[in-house]
């Protein structure tokens, strides 16, 4: 039986008796197989341990897949993209560095940290770092957007802001990134998690690309067990 990547407790199986969905395409996938789901009855996080397929995200099908470039949104009678709005939102956690560090796990293209470069260009001095396991993402980048594919090296460095926008939950290397946010995020530095609250929306149980699913609950558990608020 599995253990829970954070609280280190045997998690529970439960079984999901429905068709199960790629996010990509929402193409049916294991069709052949009765998915199940693990759950840690502590922190109520569910994982799909047994049939992740991260291969998904190393893919060229992946590269072309078009995440970031949703249709414009109408923010205060302006059509914003979503890393438009996204960056304007959160621009406030870095006005009052002198040399901002930025970090976007699961960066994809990079799209969210180019709208930042634009926000910053009055800046002196700054850093943007993009991860993702991707390694032919790389060719989206600008020389000044570091693109880092290796999850150590994130930790060669500390961030005023780390972003995670819709990528946590396809995260199977969740350890390692909790500890990168706790030992690599500055004084006073902000975390960013944007993600689909399960408790909202339970129909992504069917999304089975997932590694986690995680809860309001579930976050707010993880982040204050290390000491994160």
């Amino acid at each position: 039986m599995p253990y829970c990547d954070i609280c280190n407790v045997r998690l529970l199986r439960a079984n999901l008796d429905l068709n199960v969905y790629s996010h990509l395409a929402f193409k049916r996938i294991h069709k052949k197989k009765k998915v199940y789901y693990y759950q840690c009855d502590n922190c109520k996080l569910i994982y799909n341990k047994k049939f992740f397929l991260s291969k998904i995200f190393k893919s060229k099908s992946y590269v072309f897949s078009n995440q970031t470039r949703q249709k414009k949104i109408i923010f205060n009678k302006k059509s914003l993209s979503r890393a438009e709005l996204q960056s304007k939102k959160f621009e406030k956690y870095i006005l009052n560095k002198k040399e901002p560090s930025i970090l976007d796990i699961g960066s994809f293209d990079g799209l969210l940290l180019k709208e930042f470069e634009k926000r910053l260009k009055n800046k002196n001095n700054y850093k943007l770092f993009g991860y993702d396991i991707n390694k032919s993402l790389k060719l989206s980048y600008k020389k000044n957007i570091n693109f880092i594919t290796n999850v150590k090296k994130l930790f060669d460095y500390k961030y005023d802001l780390i972003i995670s926008s819709h990528s946590i939950m396809y995260i199977d290397c969740l350890k390692k990134i909790i500890l990168l946010i706790k030992n690599n995020l500055k004084t006073n530095g902000t975390l960013i998690i944007q993600f689909s609250n399960l408790e909202r929306r339970p129909m992504n149980l069917l999304l089975a690309d997932q590694y986690i699913f995680p809860s309001e609950f579930s976050l707010n558990y993880i982040f204050e067990k290390i000491g994160l608020y």
